[in-house]
C-alpha cells in the first residue's frame, strides 16, 4: 500500500487524501487473506493462515474465491500442510519446500515411514515438485504389488491343456 501511494504521488496528480473503502465482515479473516497475499511469506506462514480459515468456519470453495486462487490450490496448500507436520514431528526440517511439492506426497501418509523417506529424498533433491513427482512415481514402482505369475503364451497355453485334460480325466461325461 504505501508502495503504491508513493507511486501515485510521484507519478500521478498530487492529492493529500486517500478514498478507503472499509469493509465489513470477519476481520481475522480479512487479515489472514491479507497476509496470504502477501509476496514474502513463507510456506508454513501460508498453510497455518489457511488451516486457521478452515477452522474458523470458511470452505475450501470460499477460501479460494477469496484469494482468487483454485480450490485445486487450496487443497495441495493444505495436503502439504498436513505432510509437513508429520515430517516436522518426525525431526525433518522442511523449510524451502513448497506446500504444491509436499503435497505430492499425500497418498504415502498410511506408511509413516515411506513418507518421511520421500521427505528426505525431496530435501536431499532440493525440494522442487518436478522432484517430488520424480520421487513418488518410483515410490510407487517399488511398492506396486507383483505379478505372481508370468507366463509366455506357450506356457499359458501348456496350462489350459493340462487343466482341460485333467478336468476330463477327473469329470469324464
Amino acid at each position: 500500500r504505501v508502495r503504491a501511494f508513493q507511486y501515485l504521488c510521484e507519478n500521478g496528480e498530487p492529492f493529500t487524501n486517500i478514498t478507503a473503502c472499509i469493509v465489513t465482515g470477519n476481520k481475522l479473516q480479512m487479515q489472514l487473506i491479507e497476509n496470504i497475499q502477501r509476496e514474502n511469506l513463507n510456506p508454513k506462514e501460508c498453510e497455518q493462515a489457511l488451516k486457521q480459515m478452515l477452522e474458523n468456519g470458511a470452505t475450501k470453495t470460499e477460501i479460494a474465491r477469496q484469494l482468487s486462487k483454485s480450490v485445486q490450490w487450496v487443497d495441495d496448500t493444505l495436503a502439504g500442510a498436513s505432510v509437513r507436520e508429520i515430517a516436522e514431528n518426525a525431526g525433518i526440517n522442511t523449510d524451502g519446500i513448497a506446500a504444491k511439492s509436499l503435497s505430492q506426497f499425500r497418498s504415502l501418509k498410511d506408511n509413516k515411514n515411506e513418507l518421511l523417506s520421500a521427505v528426505n529424498e525431496l530435501k536431499a533433491a532440493g525440494g522442487t515438485y518436478r522432484g517430488a513427482t520424480a520421487i513418488l512415481k518410483e515410490k510407487k514402482a517399488q511398492t506396486a504389488p507383483k505379478a505372481k505369475y508370468i507366463f509366455t503364451l506357450q506356457e499359458f497355453v501348456k496350462q489350459i491343456k493340462d487343466y482341460v485334460e485333467r478336468n476330463q480325466r477327473e469329470n469324464p461325461t
